[in-house]
């Protein structure tokens, strides 16, 4: 092992807290399909821009089981009809949606509208939390209708209160993009979701490096509180990934669509977001969409996330590891040591990663590229190519 190279390992059991009517909570998905609290059971991994209906059975087959509609946020009318008839194919596919509101009446603080969707569908089975905006911002409106309202600072906590008042049961949720934005916004939300798009690489002089490093600044402080006053972590936190190509952004290579999606589970997310469906589509231009190799790709990898659900839900210690440029998320589930890794730089590295209560054993590659791998002494060597990610497991004797 390298000198330079330091060990650190953080054990923490991560609770996604609700404080409507100042109670702290946990948000529980049971096995028959309700949205309840007292537990942490459910590791969405879902789709931005599922509009269309017609995807639902590619998408579930794929592994997704959470969806997000822009009908919600666009039209007015949506939530009298349409939002049903989504909701209901959802809970058809056994997915869950996030129900948003139509901007406008976010903006504009109209509680009346708002509370007619919370009241409509509070108790349907397929919502999973209340959307409540695009990327809020402090101090101005950041996307459509720029015309109309008070700026996210504003809005937001009148909105999480007032929401709140209505139901106790479903978490409140907004997407930010820029990390310095978690202390202005950190108490307005339950679960803080968040889009860093890193695809192409961002500048050499930019200081979070040219790979993955940057989603650690919002993992940082979403989940451990850190540099944030008067928040000492806990929140979860469910990264919004890049799937999409336009002006300045390249579609991700399978090895960066990996990359990205273990780094930020390495990290210690509690969901994993995809944007989005229709972009995604729309940059590979073609008609046969799901036969397309970027759609092969990213369902491979969400049919990979979907078989880890279990230990990712598993009621046991986490131990988040940081060695270089290497993250990695150790954990046990019955009689294995899974160990999930990604090297968030675009230059290869080699570490040891200790695992605890692991003496000696055999690590195989369940998924990703590489050979099995001995541990002596609780010590596993890896050697990893730039931005690439693996996950081993581990017989426990």
């Amino acid at each position: 092992m390298k000198k330079e190279h330091k060990i650190v390992t953080v054990t923490i059991i991560l609770l996604i807290q609700l404080v409507c009517s100042g109670e702290e909570n946990k948000v529980d998905a049971l096995s028959d399909g309700s949205y309840h609290l007292n537990s942490d059971d459910f590791f969405p991994i879902g789709m931005y821009h599922a509009d269309s209906i017609a995807t639902f059975s590619e998408l579930k087959a794929a592994g997704f089981n959470a969806l997000h509609g822009y009908g919600w946020e666009g039209r007015a009318d949506y939530w009298l009809s349409d939002g049903a008839e989504w909701l209901d194919a959802a809970h058809q596919h056994g997915m869950k949606g996030l129900v948003g509101f139509d901007r406008r009446w976010v903006q504009s603080l109209d509680f009346d509208s708002v509370g007619k969707v919370v009241e409509k569908y509070k108790d349907h089975p397929a919502v999973l939390a209340w959307h409540v905006m695009d990327e809020p911002a402090v101090g101005r409106i950041r996307h459509w209708p720029k015309d109309v309202g008070v700026s996210g600072d504003v809005f937001m906590p009148k909105m999480y209160d007032y929401i709140c008042s209505l139901d106790t049961l479903h978490p409140i949720t907004a997407v930010f993009p820029q990390f310095r934005e978690v202390e202005s916004f950190i108490h307005t939300v339950d679960i803080f979701q968040t889009t860093y798009y890193p695809i192409p690489a961002v500048p050499e002089q930019n200081y979070v490096g040219t790979g993955f490093r940057g989603f650690g600044n919002f993992a940082s402080r979403i989940l451990r509180g850190n540099q944030v006053e008067g928040y000492e972590g806990g929140k979860a936190w469910w990264p919004v990934l890049q799937i999409y190509a336009k002006t300045g952004y390249d579609l991700p290579t399978e090895t960066e669509l990996r990359g990205m999606t273990y780094s930020v589970i390495a990290m210690g997310a509690d969901g994993v977001f995809y944007w989005s469906l229709v972009q995604m589509r729309n940059a590979t231009g073609q008609d046969d969409f799901f036969e397309s190799e970027q759609w092969q790709n990213l369902a491979k990898l969400t049919r990979e996330v979907e078989a880890l659900q279990p230990v990712l839900l598993d009621h046991t210690e986490e131990h988040f590891v940081q060695v270089g440029s290497i993250r990695a998320l150790v954990k046990n589930h019955g009689d294995n040591t899974y160990v999930i890794l990604a090297n968030v730089e675009r230059e290869a590295t080699e570490a040891f990663i200790t695992i605890p209560e692991v003496g000696n054993g055999k690590a195989e590659v369940l998924f990703g590229r590489g050979e099995a791998v001995m541990v002596e002494a609780g010590q596993l060597h890896v050697a990893l190519e730039a931005i690439e990610s693996r996950v081993y497991r581990i017989k426990n004797r």
